[in-house]
């Protein structure tokens, strides 16, 4: 996953992730626990195996919900949603 900002016409990269466990399906930014404060709420799906290490997303599998808070340096996991608990 990449975070950019509009900066002069141009994007700029302000944040890149290592590998991801699970593919993101979608996300949103909103205040998951009433705090006052935004986090990153994502959608995540699942891998299968397609042939050697090869690995797509499993469109069949569940999506699970997590709640995710920037930490000065990168995304902290803070659990499941509200809605989940």
């Amino acid at each position: 996953m990449k975070c950019c900002h509009l900066s002069d016409n141009t994007l700029r990269l302000t944040w890149c992730s290592s590998d991801l466990d699970r593919p993101i399906v979608s996300f949103t930014v909103r205040d998951a626990d009433d705090d006052g404060m935004n986090e990153l709420v994502v959608e995540e799906g699942s891998y299968h195996r397609i042939i050697g290490q090869l690995y797509a997303m499993d469109r069949t599998a569940p999506a699970r919900s997590t709640v995710w808070r920037w930490d000065e340096w990168g995304f902290s996991y803070v659990g499941k949603t509200p809605e989940q608990s």
